[in-house]
């Protein structure tokens, strides 16, 4: 039953009032994951939001490159900054924000250059010796000095360290460059550092005791990328048993503890254990992880009621920010950012920090299209929070260094409330206002180029949707059994389109860790469309990455 309410303010003044007009939802709900279900399938029922057209991922990418080769990259000690530097937060973290979260972008899609620096930074890890006792990584370096937090470290830290060094690892075997045994060495000991800390306290913890792998601090998910961390170390690792057993063993304790119980919080450093999404999505990719790994599907339904509770930090509308400010001005649109957590009370442009591929992975095991819709959304969000020099986006604070936030450069505040109000002379700013600063949104969208295709097709059902900034449409069934898309590029900038596609027989595989490395790529310039013809046949696809099943291309 839908009851509609209509609540009537507190007055703002004399003779002003606000009316807010809201839907009153009944319902059975007999456990907390049956209410974030029932809330994901009805969290669009206001939306009047629309998709609207930026910069295609390709070319958010260039200028992210060619930023991120000339501000972030510290020759003296060789590695890639989380930002301009100015506090040791700003210059190395080993993960959540930056560090090894950035390099697997930047070895699947940089450069020579690019990915030889990103190969410098294990080599920096080693030279500087970035671990612990414990076996576990030291979090913060600036200056030729690691930092710590009151002699217990952070864990989702070394759990987003441990994910994509495996991943990094995998990629230079398949790109057949050589991985150090020093490197290895690395993930191998954060990997038996997360097994010791297991087996004496039965958790990961929140935060341990870097010199024994004790925890100090407990009772929250904050490392809930290590599950799927150990899953893909104890693939790496000769099928470790000792790893796959935490992986699956911590695995069904965080979905017991946290999401049974409707609360998941802990990863994000800077709001202690207030409820957050970067728990959510990081627990998502290490339950598709976990099935990927082991072929079971109860790691799917956990997967489902985890992607239910992320969703709900997800924006599902449009903001009116107020008029003239910086974000009314540029036509910024919410939908599809994110609450940070329960603490900041701002939205964020993309997830902390990973690209959201498991949802993809999610759909192809479900068949539910809305985790694409889902991903749609985050995705595309991202680039218009980019500043461009054709579109700068403005610091409006005083005496500020960066007035005008330079070319590539994201800032994580999307400000759709006053919580963090600032002051210029006699103008009081907060809401659609933003400081100017480099961030780890940076390395989430280049985490999406990498990780997103950017035109998803159905073969089996004609089914087609645009994750980049891209328009595409699908034709009737032609009477051979294929159809044609057509891409149509509708931004000022060149378009570099990745295309993939399956039948619904394709999608009983999983994709596997280094997913949409190798898709087609196809050039759409500024305002031309391409048309592809799609084959249906039922042809043996080999394994995964698929060969393209593209047959003809036409440039209109």
């Amino acid at each position: 039953m839908v009851v509609r309410l209509v609540i009537t303010g507190v007055d703002l003044s004399e003779g002003q009032r606000i009316q807010l007009s809201a839907d009153l939802h009944i319902f059975s709900a007999p456990d907390r994951n049956a209410l974030f279900e029932y809330f994901w399938k009805h969290r669009l029922d206001r939306s009047h939001s629309h998709v609207q057209h930026c910069i295609p991922f390709s070319s958010v990418f260039s200028i992210q490159k060619e930023k991120y080769e000339t501000q972030n990259w510290v020759e003296s000690y060789g590695y890639y900054s989380v930002g301009m530097r100015e506090c040791p937060a700003q210059d190395w973290q080993t993960g959540w924000v930056g560090g090894l979260n950035t390099t697997y972008a930047l070895l699947a899609s940089g450069d020579e250059q690019m990915r030889n620096r990103a190969m410098r930074t294990f080599d920096f890890l080693c030279n500087q010796k970035a671990w612990h006792p414990s076996g576990y990584l030291r979090t913060c370096f600036s200056n030729g000095k690691w930092y710590q937090d009151a002699d217990a470290e952070l864990q989702r830290y070394n759990a987003d360290a441990l994910y994509f060094l495996i991943k990094d690892f995998m990629l230079l075997h398949r790109r057949g460059i050589q991985v150090k045994p020093q490197w290895e060495e690395i993930a191998r000991r954060v990997a038996d550092a997360f097994c010791s800390t297991w087996e004496r306290w039965k958790q990961l913890g929140h935060r341990i005791d870097p010199q024994t792998g004790d925890v100090v601090w407990g009772g929250t998910a904050g490392a809930a990328l290590a599950p799927g961390a150990l899953a893909l170390a104890s693939h790496y690792f000769d099928d470790n048993p000792r790893y796959a057993q935490v992986a699956k063993a911590s695995g069904s304790q965080y979905y017991k503890k946290y999401v049974c119980r409707g609360v998941l919080a802990g990863a994000p450093g800077d709001s202690l254990h207030a409820p957050d999404c970067e728990s959510a999505f990081s627990l998502l990719e290490s339950y598709v992880t976990l099935y990927e790994s082991t072929g079971d599907h109860r790691w799917i339904e956990y997967a489902r009621h985890v992607a239910h509770h992320a969703a709900s930090y997800v924006v599902s509308y449009d903001y009116l920010f107020p008029p003239n400010t910086t974000f009314q001005r540029l036509g910024m649109l919410t939908r599809g950012t994110m609450m940070a957590n329960a603490q900041n009370k701002c939205a964020v442009p993309g997830i902390c920090t990973l690209s959201g591929l498991p949802l993809l992975k999610l759909y192809r095991a479900t068949g539910e299209w809305t985790y694409l819709e889902l991903l749609r959304d985050i995705a595309h969000a991202i680039p218009q929070y980019m500043s461009r020099s054709d579109r700068p986006i403005i610091d409006r604070r005083p005496n500020q260094r960066w007035k005008v936030m330079p070319p590539g450069w994201i800032n994580e505040r999307v400000n759709m409330g006053d919580w963090e109000v600032r002051g210029e002379p006699d103008v009081e700013i907060g809401v659609g206002e933003i400081f100017g600063g480099s961030c780890w949104c940076e390395a989430a969208m280049m985490l999406t180029w990498t990780e997103i295709p950017g035109v998803y097709v159905n073969m089996s059902h004609g089914r087609v949707l645009a994750f980049d900034h891209v328009d595409v449409v699908a034709s009737d069934q032609l009477c051979d059994g294929s159809f044609d898309i057509v891409i149509k590029n509708p931004t000022p900038f060149h378009a570099r389109v990745r295309v993939y596609t399956e039948s619904d027989s394709d999608r009983s595989r999983p994709l596997g860790p280094l997913a949409m490395l190798d898709l087609p790529v196809y050039d759409i310039p500024s305002g031309s469309e391409i048309q592809l013809k799609i084959t249906t046949s039922n042809a043996d696809w080999g394994t995964y990455p698929h060969k393209s099943t593209v047959s003809k291309l036409i440039r209109l």
